[in-house]
């Protein structure tokens, strides 16, 4: 159990107020105080500091509130490429290390970042989390300190509300209708307007600021939904946070070809993976047209997220990893350990050199 933990993070997506507030509010604070391993919490918003103050003072006010509060932990994020100018300072960082706090950073997005976090990450921390891609010490050379996770879902709004599956099929997530950022994004979804899908579109930090209430809401209101693993970048494969968000819902997954799903779901069993927008679209005729076989499938992945990929076992298994005593209950729980035996595993997967996105 933690007695004090501090959640050193954005306050909003991009620093900016009007995308609305991070998505790491559901998937670090929702999930870590869903699991009831922590006893008391408190924010540390630095993007909305910095501004107010400037870096300097901001780093200041952030010695301080480690000073007052005197966390057990603290739970980090940050910033990479031209919004880093609004992270605490690495002279902070190390300060809060050389003052014997326990620091743990966690990555929700990892693209193209690899030397920013070895110089700018590792150095500060106990351990760094990865969320999006397996592989995470075997991607550092092996580094323990650096070790694998996923994007959880908090279960206070993801979960199968038992409501009517109006919605045929969605993709809740964001699109640039220009097709410059996602261009497979908006090609997959246009050409299934085209063919007569009714598909409904929805989210998106950036575009539309809805709950994290509504947010759930269209899955749970949807038969299908759609995720697109590849990044914007360089097309390599990452594991969203949709894809929990969505199966916690009970929703049928549709998901685009890519590695990362595989190692933790079963293809046709868990989910249903698509490799192009005309298989995407035989695929969604198909399962519109077999209720049982679509339902089955849902079924299953929503039972893998409840039973074993949940927040508690994956902030019990990250906990332990800092050192922490976990409640006996939940180490001598089978699918813990599972989970456990899975994510060592994974931490070490040789990481592949991907197709890319054509």
């Amino acid at each position: 159990m933690i007695d004090k933990l501090l959640f050193m993070m954005e306050q909003y997506c991009d620093a900016d107020p009007k995308c609305g507030p991070t998505s790491n509010e559901g998937t670090i604070v929702g999930t870590v105080m869903s699991t009831g391993l922590v006893e008391k919490s408190k924010h540390f918003y630095f993007d909305t500091l910095c501004k107010q103050t400037g870096q300097k003072k901001m780093g200041e006010m952030l010695l301080q509130d480690c000073e007052m509060f005197n966390p057990n932990l603290i739970i980090q994020t940050s910033f990479r490429g031209p919004l880093a100018q609004f992270n605490p300072p690495n002279e902070v960082l190390n300060e809060i290390r050389r003052r014997g706090f326990k620091v743990f950073t966690w990555l929700n997005d990892s693209v193209r970042s690899d030397e920013y976090i070895k110089a700018n990450t590792i150095p500060f921390s106990d351990y760094t989390g990865m969320g999006d891609v397996m592989g995470a010490s075997t991607r550092f050379g092996g580094d323990s300190r650096v070790i694998q996770g996923y994007a959880s879902a908090d279960p206070t709004y993801f979960y199968d509300k038992k409501m009517a599956r109006d919605i045929d099929i969605s993709f809740v997530g964001a699109v640039d209708p220009a097709g410059v950022k996602w261009p497979q994004r908006i090609r997959a979804i246009n050409f299934l307007k085209a063919n007569g899908i009714n598909i409904v579109v929805a989210g998106g930090e950036r575009q539309s600021r809805v709950s994290w209430e509504e947010f759930a809401n269209f899955f749970n209101r949807s038969k299908m939904t759609i995720n697109f693993s590849r990044n914007p970048y360089d097309g390599s494969s990452q594991l969203k946070a949709r894809v929990h968000e969505a199966m916690s819902c009970a929703t049928m997954l549709l998901e685009e070809n890519g590695t990362e799903m595989k190692k933790l779901f079963e293809e046709s069993k868990d989910f249903v993976m698509f490799d192009s927008k005309e298989e995407l679209l035989r695929k969604v005729r198909y399962y519109l047209a077999h209720d049982e076989e679509r339902e089955a499938v849902a079924r299953s992945g929503h039972s893998k997220i409840v039973n074993l990929f949940n927040p508690l076992n994956l902030w019990g298994y990250i906990f332990e990893k800092l050192g922490f005593e976990l409640p006996q209950g939940l180490r001598e729980d089978k699918n813990f350990q599972t989970h456990r035996e899975i994510m060592e595993c994974l931490s070490k997967w040789e990481v592949l050199d991907e197709d890319k996105d054509s």
